[in-house]
């Protein structure tokens, strides 16, 4: 793959279909929709629920008549192809995956495998371990070392007497370090081992990068905390995009697959909350605050039990009331819904120019990096690597 060229492809995509990606579909809704726009989610709209999961979660466009929406999903589905590393799951003894969910154990046994047959250094450098869980497959079998660096000191507690009554074998191999990587202690690593991130947080990702290591294994995520940590490469600065917060939020969110149940609770959710976000502006003239602290029972009752529970001055209404302003506007709130289908289509893309710009950033640097995918991603949505095995001779 030319990283470049597919850099300056996805950037001249993204910045094309701004109107998309930079507000969410219920801020767009407020005002008119612009073309093609509207024509296409009239076209979502039209789909049964499992022509609209198929068309979200696999780009299948068979029910879309709109030939311009076709030729946005075709171009889409070729921007966000990368290499694809197949890598048979190593098989670790039970005791080393104690405190690790199916995920967990899907990202490091393929981890362990990826390791030890494309990486020959004999330390690594394990950053935002937490337990160690990674460092402590990595070295499960041979002779090498790993120190785990985290800020958190209640996760390396776990490791450490995790490793103290189940793996003390491992007692002189692992070292646990309480830190945090910040932009000014970014450069302190050795540079003979390998630096480990798996799922590094926000920008800590960048600031490893940035400390241009030659040996790397990084993995992104939570993009959406991301201010002004993007765009470091040469080539990105020269026409850079700057993405709002929502564009961002989307990245983070992955690329899993939905399936009936999945869809129906998101619309459940969403015609709540989307509903309510409209109340506020019709009849308070008031912004809608995002609710964090609603539960799945909450949205399992009447609209308007929802609405007096999280906007307390919808109670100069009836509950009849509410229920009927929910009911006269469900056909609108669908069809925002699923516009948000067309959206997310532009998820992965922000992602990997993300991701190709601190790839790029290394190969600037005379680092042999290079990025695919490694996870099954219907386990592991985050599943697009960084590696370096050094300098380009």
């Amino acid at each position: 793959m030319n990283y470049e060229k597919r850099f300056c492809e996805i950037r001249d995509f993204l910045i094309k279909h701004e109107y998309l990606h930079e507000l969410e579909m219920l801020d767009r809704f407020e005002s008119k929709i612009i073309e093609p726009y509207n024509s296409w989610f009239d076209e979502v709209n039209k789909l049964s629920d499992e022509q609209l999961i198929q068309f979200e979660s696999n780009k299948d466009t068979n029910h879309i008549n709109d030939e311009r929406l076709i030729q946005f999903i075709n171009i889409v589905k070729d921007l966000i192809k990368i290499p694809v590393i197949k890598t048979e799951e190593f098989k670790l003894e039970q005791v080393y995956k104690r405190k690790m969910n199916a995920k967990k154990i899907h990202e490091i046994q393929t981890l362990k495998s990826f390791v030890d047959q494309n990486v020959s250094v004999n330390s690594f450098i394990d950053v935002g371990s937490g337990a160690g869980h990674l460092s402590q497959a990595l070295v499960s079998d041979n002779d090498k070392t790993s120190i785990c660096i985290d800020m958190s000191s209640d996760f390396q507690k776990i490791g450490i007497e995790k490793i103290n009554r189940w793996l003390p074998s491992l007692k002189d191999k692992i070292t646990f370090k309480q830190l945090e990587i910040k932009e000014n202690t970014k450069n302190q690593f050795d540079q003979e081992s390998m630096i480990l991130g798996l799922h590094s947080c926000g920008p800590l990702s960048t600031y490893l990068i940035q400390s241009i290591p030659e040996y790397i294994l990084n993995f992104g995520c939570c993009y959406h905390k991301l201010v002004d940590e993007y765009n470091i490469s040469t080539l990105a600065k020269e026409k850079p995009i700057f993405f709002t917060n929502h564009a961002l939020t989307m990245a983070a969110k992955g690329s899993g697959l939905y399936s009936s149940n999945e869809l129906e609770q998101k619309f459940k959710v969403k015609r709540f909350r989307y509903t309510l976000h409209f109340l506020c502006l019709e009849k308070f003239s008031i912004p809608f605050a995002t609710l964090g602290n609603a539960t799945k029972s909450d949205y399992e009752g009447k609209f308007s039990d929802y609405a007096i529970k999280y906007l307390p001055q919808v109670k100069v209404l009836s509950t009849e009331e509410l229920d009927t302003y929910y009911d006269s506007n469900s056909e609108k709130i669908d069809k925002i819904i699923r516009a948000g289908s067309i959206r997310s289509q532009l998820a992965r893309l922000i992602e990997i120019y993300l991701l190709l710009d601190r790839c790029i950033y290394l190969r600037e640097k005379s680092i042999n990096a290079n990025m695919f995918e490694l996870f099954d991603k219907n386990i592991s949505p985050r599943n697009i690597a960084i590696f370096s095995s050094g300098k380009i001779v």
